[in-house]
C-alpha cells in the first residue's frame, strides 16, 4: 500500500502500514490449521464444486445446483488457491522428532512452527497479531497474514527429516523411544478416526460469509428451499472431507508401517528409504496435482499453456466486445461479474475501475471502502430489484464517485449488453465552485454532501495553488486528445478563468502539469483526483510523468554511457597510435 493512512476514524484498526482489517482479511481459520495433515478440511481452492463423485450424497434434485453454485472452499478466508499441506507422514515425523532428536534445534523449530501457525490465524488470534503489527518492523506491510505459514512449511519438514535421519542411522537408539512412536501414531490416527465418525462435532461446513448470505436469503419466500440446499451442500462437503481423512489415514498407517518394519529389521536400508521417499512423493504429488494444470490432450496431461493461451490469456466476453466498439477509448468500465478489486482481467481490454495491485494507493483504497463499494451495492440492488431502464439510469446518476471516475460502462452479465452510464462526468470538467476542507476525514465525507459535477472538494493545504478568481463558463470545453500511460494531452477553450477537475488519480511523486509548455500547479480535488486553475483562452494542457528518480537515473545513465564511449575511443586511439609508432620504428 502506497501512502500512510490519513483518515482518523476507526483508529483502532489503523497501523503504520495497512489497516488491520485489510491485513487480516486472509486469516487462516483455527480449524483450518488441520489442513496441514488433512488438505480438504475446509475444501480446496476457491471455485465451484463441479461434478465430483461426492454429489451422490446429495438429493438428486439439488445436485446440479450444488455442482454449479456450491463453493469448493468453506474456510475463513475470502478465497484461496489451495490449502497449506505439509504431508501427513511428514507431520508424524515432525512430532516424533520432538522425542527422538537430541539436537536443541528441535525446540527452536517447534517454537517457529507454533508462532507461524498462531500468526497465520490473524484476526482469529488478535492479541498476538496486534503485537506484531504494532511493534515488529514491516509486519504491517503484509497483504495476507496467512503467508507466514510458509515458515511452518519449512520448519516442519526440517525436523521431520532430522527424525528420519535419526531412524535411518541410529535404529537401536530410536527403539528405546518406541512408546513415543506408538503414542504419536495413536493420537494422530485417533484424531482422524474421530473426525471421520463425527465431522460436524468438530467443524462447520459452511463459511461465515455463506452463513451471512444464506441468512439474508432465508428471509425471502424460498426459505424452505434454501434450508434444503444448505443441508445437501453440507452433506457433499462432509463427504469430500471424509474422503480426505481416509486418504491421510492411509498414508499415515502405510508410512508408520514401513518405519516399524524397518525398526524390527524386516526392511533393509535401501528398501526402507525408497518406500518412504515414494510414499511422501505420491502423497504430495497427489495433492499438488489438484491445483496444477490438470487438462488432458489425448491421454496426456498438458504441463504448459499453449502459445495461443500465453499470448492471449483472456477471451473477451460479449459485453467486452460491445464496449470495445466505442470509438472513444478514454472511459472506464466497472465489471460487477468478477471480484472487482481482486481481478485484473477487465484491465486487459479496458480502463477499469477495479483491478489488483499489491501496492495500491492508500487513498484509492479509502475511496473503495467508503464510496465505490457502497455505490456498487446500490447498482447491484437496483438490478436485483428488477428496475426498468429509466430507474436504472436515475440510480446511475446518483453514484457521484463512480461518475467522477468516468465510469461509462457497467458489466453485470458477461453475455449481455453492458449498462451505459450517460451520467459519467467525462475525462475532465469545469466546476462552478470549490469547498476547502480541513483534513482527509472532512474531504472524504464531503464527497457525499456536495454535487461533484459542480463542486470541487479541496484540502486547505492546496489553497496557495488555486486561483480563486474564476467564473463558470457554460460554453467552455475541454477534450482529451492524446492518452499515453505517462503523458496526457488536453485541448481547452474558455472565455474566462476556469477551475478544472481531471478524472485522473493525483500522484505528486512524478506527475507534472504544463499549460502551453509552461509548468503549472496541479493539486488534489475530490480526495483522489487532479485539479488545475486554467486561464481564459485556448490552451494545450499536458500531464507528464517525470519522477525525479527517473530523470536523475537517465542523466546518470547518459553520463556513464558517454564516459564509457570516450574511454573506449581513447583506448582505440592509444592502440592505433602505438601501432603507428611500431610501424615507424620498423
Amino acid at each position: 500500500m502506497r501512502g500512510k493512512p490519513e483518515l482518523t476514524n476507526e483508529q483502532h484498526l489503523k497501523s503504520s502500514g495497512l489497516d488491520k482489517d485489510y491485513i487480516t482479511a486472509w486469516s487462516y481459520g483455527v480449524g483450518e490449521t488441520w489442513s496441514l495433515i488433512i488438505p480438504n478440511v475446509k475444501g480446496g481452492a476457491s471455485g465451484i464444486i463441479g461434478n465430483t463423485s461426492e454429489l451422490e450424497n446429495a438429493d438428486p434434485n439439488y445436485r446440479q445446483a450444488i455442482a454449479q453454485q456450491g463453493s469448493s472452499y468453506w474456510g475463513d478466508q475470502p478465497g484461496t488457491s489451495g490449502p497449506v499441506y505439509v504431508g501427513v507422514l511428514v507431520a508424524f515425523l515432525f512430532i516424533l522428532g520432538l522425542f527422538i532428536v537430541n539436537s536443541k534445534l528441535k525446540w527452536a523449530l517447534l517454537a517457529a512452527t507454533i508462532l507461524s501457525i498462531m500468526l497465520g490465524w490473524g484476526k482469529n488470534f488478535m492479541p498476538l497479531t496486534d503485537i506484531f503489527i504494532d511493534y515488529f518492523p514491516a509486519y504491517a506491510k503484509f497483504r495476507a497474514v496467512s503467508m507466514i505459514l510458509v515458515i511452518a512449511e519449512l520448519t516442519i519438514p526440517i525436523l521431520a527429516f532430522m527424525a528420519l535421519h535419526k531412524i535411518f542411522t541410529k535404529k537401536e537408539e530410536v527403539k528405546k523411544h518406541i512408546k513415543a512412536f506408538y503414542y504419536t501414531l495413536g493420537i494422530m490416527a485417533g484424531i482422524m478416526i474421530l473426525f471421520y465418525l463425527m465431522p460436524s462435532s468438530f467443524f462447520s461446513f459452511t463459511s461465515s460469509y455463506e452463513d451471512a448470505q444464506f441468512s439474508q436469503m432465508m428471509r425471502g419466500e424460498n426459505a424452505a428451499q434454501i434450508t434444503a440446499f444448505i443441508a445437501n451442500l453440507e452433506e457433499v462437503r462432509i463427504a469430500i472431507f471424509k474422503n480426505d481423512v481416509i486418504r491421510s489415514l492411509f498414508f499415515l498407517l502405510a508410512g508408520t508401517g514401513f518405519i516399524y518394519l524397518f525398526l524390527i529389521n524386516k526392511l533393509n536400508n535401501t528398501i526402507f528409504i525408497t518406500l518412504i521417499s515414494l510414499l511422501i512423493l505420491i502423497d504430495m504429488f497427489g495433492i499438488n496435482k489438484r491445483y496444477l494444470n490438470n487438462e488432458k490432450a489425448g491421454n496426456k496431461y498438458e504441463q504448459w499453456e499453449s502459445k495461443r493461451v500465453a499470448e492471449k490469456p483472456f477471451t473477451p466476453t460479449n459485453a467486452d466486445r460491445i464496449i470495445m466498439q466505442d470509438p472513444d477509448e478514454n472511459y472506464r468500465v466497472l465489471d460487477l461479474t468478477k471480484s472487482t478489486f481482486n481481478d485484473a482481467s477487465t484491465s486487459y481490454f479496458h480502463m477499469s475501475i477495479g483491478g489488483y495491485h499489491g501496492a495500491k494507493l492508500q487513498r484509492y483504497q479509502d475511496l473503495i471502502e467508503h464510496n465505490i463499494s457502497p455505490e456498487m451495492n446500490n447498482i447491484i440492488s437496483a438490478l436485483q430489484s428488477g428496475q426498468g431502464y429509466d430507474q436504472i439510469t436515475q440510480t446511475l446518476a446518483k453514484q457521484q464517485v463512480l461518475n467522477m471516475l468516468n465510469t461509462r460502462y457497467i458489466t453485470y452479465n458477461p453475455e449481455a449488453s453492458p449498462l451505459i452510464n450517460s451520467a459519467a462526468y467525462g475525462n475532465a470538467w469545469m466546476v462552478k465552485k470549490h469547498v476547502f476542507v480541513e483534513n482527509a476525514d472532512a474531504e472524504i465525507a464531503a464527497l457525499n454532501d456536495n454535487n461533484l459535477k459542480e463542486t470541487a472538494i479541496i484540502d486547505k493545504r492546496f489553497k496557495d495553488d488555486i486561483n480563486e478568481n474564476y467564473s463558470f463558463d457554460s460554453t467552455a470545453n475541454i477534450k482529451l486528445t492524446s492518452y499515453q500511460p505517462n503523458k496526457l494531452v488536453y485541448e481547452f477553450n474558455a472565455s474566462s478563468n476556469q477551475l478544472v477537475v481531471f478524472s485522473e488519480i493525483f500522484y505528486s511523486k512524478g506527475w507534472k502539469a504544463f499549460v502551453d509548455g509552461e509548468e503549472s500547479p496541479v493539486f488534489r480535488a475530490n480526495y483522489v483526483l487532479r485539479a488545475m486553475s486554467i486561464p481564459e483562452g485556448s490552451h494545450t494542457i499536458e500531464f507528464k510523468f517525470e519522477p525525479t528518480v527517473w530523470v536523475v537515473g537517465e542523466k546518470v545513465s547518459f553520463a556513464s554511457s558517454s564516459i564509457l564511449i570516450l574511454l573506449l575511443l581513447f583506448a582505440l586511439y592509444r592502440e592505433f597510435k602505438a601501432s603507428r609508432q611500431k610501424q615507424a620504428e620498423e
